[in-house]
């Protein structure tokens, strides 16, 4: 039996160092890693269920370029529209964090509708977050004229090259 036990504790050590090295980096820390300006686009997710925005022309647009600037307490999210970065919802987002994983939330109201905006992200690694949208409009004071009220895509956003990390090491 010994000689069993002996055998055993090589692997146990591998095992209790692969753990140490794979929690290394806490929650939080991977939490503030979130933090930065980040560009890329959005693609339209493929469900009967949920809408698309459309152009002037009624076009579907084929991405739509979005930004997010997270700090530690704020998030803005911008669309670019003609040409101009612009904020998607009239009131603040809120965010709430989870190592690398954070959903970023709004919610408005004006002229008798209510929207909701959801992010969902997560850092894949330094440079990229993988990005999942939705957005719920009812327009309770109007007649409904459109079958869709809701929307979803999907991204990458890339970090952008002027963030500085203050020289902390990632």
């Amino acid at each position: 039996m010994l000689k069993n036990e002996v055998r055993i504790w090589p692997f146990l050590l591998l095992c209790l160092f692969s753990a140490y090295s794979l929690s290394a980096e806490t929650l939080e820390e991977l939490s503030t890693k979130l933090n930065g300006e980040w560009h890329g686009e959005l693609h339209p997710v493929d469900c009967d269920e949920v809408g698309w925005p459309e152009n002037a022309a009624g076009e579907p647009f084929d991405a739509l370029p979005l930004q997010l600037v997270i700090t530690d307490e704020h998030v803005d999210v911008l669309m670019l529209h003609e040409y101009e970065w612009r904020s998607v919802c009239d009131e603040p987002f809120q965010i709430n964090r989870l190592g690398p994983n954070a959903v970023l939330s709004c919610l408005a109201s004006r002229e008798g509708r209510v929207e909701s905006w959801a992010y969902s992200v997560t850092r894949t690694d330094r440079d990229s977050l993988r990005l999942f949208w939705y957005k719920v409009v009812n327009n309770f004071e109007r007649p409904r004229d459109r079958e869709l009220s809701s929307f979803a895509g999907v991204g990458t956003l890339i970090r952008a090259a002027s963030f500085d990390t203050g020289g902390r090491a990632e």
